[in-house]
């Protein structure tokens, strides 16, 4: 009997299961959903006097936090809001347009919300994680320009 479940199982797990180290990064980008756990500066802010590395993720509202990133083959990226909603009623919505240098080395996007373009360096992937990095000035009156890194999770 245990050997007939045996049989009629194998099959379904060695389907069901894929083989992450042989996908694309673009591939493993629309095979899941995932959710930013992290924001993280360098160098570090200088908040009175104290470095600060989690600076954007420490203010980024709480209702975002728990939102739900989707990216698509058709080169879309939707935000599927979280429990915690920052507007009753928020549904799922368009955030940006995306596409990958032929190297899989960087991600472009054109944000909805400003119209502009930015380019995050593709850092690291994995069946569990994404790490996005982009580089500028993204303090006014700070002298020096800063990488942010976006870390996203699988959900």
């Amino acid at each position: 009997m245990k050997r007939f479940f045996f049989l009629l199982f194998c099959p379904l797990l060695f389907t069901t299961c894929e083989d992450f180290s042989e996908l694309s990064n673009v591939e493993i980008l629309v095979t899941r959903d995932w959710q930013n756990t992290s924001i993280t500066t360098f160098p570090p802010y200088l908040v009175n006097g104290i470095p600060v590395t989690d600076l954007y993720y420490a203010i980024l509202p709480e209702c975002e936090r728990d939102d739900i990133h989707i990216f698509t083959l058709e080169g879309k990226k939707f935000v599927e809001p979280g429990a915690s909603l920052c507007v009753l009623g928020q549904e799922r919505y368009e955030e940006a347009t995306w596409s990958v240098n032929e190297e899989q080395t960087q991600v472009t996007m054109l944000f909805s919300w400003d119209n502009q373009e930015r380019v995050f360096d593709i850092k690291e992937v994995s069946e569990t994680e994404i790490h996005l990095e982009i580089e500028g000035d993204f303090v006014e009156d700070e002298l020096s320009s800063h990488q942010l890194r976006f870390k996203f999770e699988a959900r």
